[in-house]
């Protein structure tokens, strides 16, 4: 009886033992570190980034690009929608954004996670979203960029303008 007894202490001490090796395993998971970006500037809004250039950080030789702005924010079923806006000092031929990408922290580096183009013809002021793939990976870090593009109209060497933008990095949870 004493033996039965001894071995059922022994029994439930290494049950108690293994639980408790299985949750530590659990909180060493849920503490992962997460990659934090070496370059780019963090948002101060959760699941929201901002451009960091805007009109005043424009110099004085934007002669065809007078108005820009660019946003990022975290949408339902983990996926991004980025905001654009370019603006023409007067009617372009075409105006926008070129290489609007969403871009994600990995491995030390900017990842490209999507990329397209937003161009009007024939307007002096062109804006719109872009959308990523939903179900993004969470626990990442996550930036937009853009070329804000604009071409002046005219047949004989029509100048042309770009100006480099990107937001602020979200953590996508």
């Amino acid at each position: 009886m004493k033996r039965a007894v001894t071995k059922s202490i022994s029994l439930l001490l290494v049950g108690i033992l293994l639980i408790g090796v299985m949750n530590l395993s659990v909180c060493a998971e849920s503490t992962q570190q997460i990659d934090k970006p070496t370059t780019g500037v963090e948002s101060t809004v959760e699941g929201y980034g901002e451009g960091i250039y805007s009109e005043p950080s424009m110099t004085r030789s934007s002669t065809l690009i007078n108005r820009i702005s660019l946003t990022i924010a975290q949408v339902d079923n983990r996926g991004l929608r980025v905001n654009f806006a370019t603006g023409g000092i007067a009617v372009m031929a075409k105006i926008g954004g070129k290489d609007i990408t969403i871009e994600r922290w990995e491995n030390g580096k900017w990842v490209t996670v999507c990329q397209t183009d937003r161009i009007a013809e024939n307007v002096s002021f062109h804006s719109g979203s872009y959308f990523s793939p939903t179900n993004l990976p969470a626990g990442y870090y996550y930036r937009a960029t853009i070329l804000h593009y604009a071409k002046e109209q005219g047949w004989f060497f029509p100048g042309s303008q770009e100006f480099y933008n990107e937001t602020t990095y979200i953590l996508l949870q």
